[in-house]
């Protein structure tokens, strides 16, 4: 069995296309021949498909800083003046280096 595929359409297609079968089923509809009965029915089984359709959504591609947002650790470190603070990056800088 082959894999089923997919053609994404934007919404506002999505929405023309039922208006437009919409229109024709309406037209379609004065006549009883059996050919316009057949017409009919197809385009109610095609307008059932595209409202029953799936959306789709593409995630927002990230940034470099939207990354770092979630994936940076929080070290909880307490408040400290900057003299501290470069104390305690230089002491982890040279841990690093050693």
């Amino acid at each position: 069995m082959k894999d089923k595929k997919y053609i994404l359409i934007t919404k506002d297609l999505h929405n023309s296309l039922i208006e437009f079968l919409d229109e024709i089923q309406f037209d379609i509809a004065g006549n009883t021949d059996k050919d316009s009965m057949h017409k009919v029915n197809f385009i109610s089984w095609a307008v059932g498909e595209l409202v029953n359709s799936f959306e789709a959504y593409f995630p927002k591609k990230k940034s470099r800083e939207d990354y770092v947002d979630e994936t940076f650790l929080d070290w909880n470190l307490p408040e400290m003046n900057d003299e501290d603070y470069n104390k305690l990056v230089d002491q982890v800088d040279n841990f690093l280096k050693g």
